[in-house]
C-alpha cells in the first residue's frame, strides 16, 4: 500500500502499549483471555517507529492508546511519556 492510499484509507490507529486488562467490561471479547497474569509492554523502539512513520505522512486523524488493555495500569510514567512523544510528532492528530 502506498503512503497516499494509507493516509486516505486509515482513519484510526490503535496502539496497545501494554497487554494488561482487568477483564471487567462485560461487553469485551477479552473476558475469556488471560491478560491478568503477565503484562507485556510494547518496546519503546517499536512505539517510536510507529509514531515516526505516522509523522512522515503528516498523519492527522485519530490515534488511540487503548485497544483491549488498560493504558494507565500501574500509573506509570511510560504512557505519559508516549502520549507526549506522539503529541510532539503528530500535532494534527487527535489523541485519545
Amino acid at each position: 500500500m502506498d503512503i497516499t492510499n494509507f493516509k486516505d484509507s486509515v482513519c484510526i490507529v490503535e496502539i496497545e502499549n501494554n497487554s494488561f486488562c482487568n477483564r471487567k467490561c462485560v461487553y469485551c471479547i477479552n473476558n475469556y483471555i488471560d491478560r491478568l497474569s503477565e503484562n507485556h509492554i510494547m518496546q519503546e523502539e517499536l512505539f517510536k517507529k510507529i509514531i515516526n512513520e505516522l509523522s512522515s505522512i503528516d498523519y492527522d486523524r485519530e490515534l488511540t492508546f487503548h485497544r483491549y488493555n488498560e493504558p494507565f495500569y500501574e500509573k506509570n510514567d511510560m504512557i505519559l511519556e508516549r502520549i507526549s512523544y506522539a503529541r510532539r510528532k503528530l500535532p494534527k492528530a487527535t489523541l485519545e
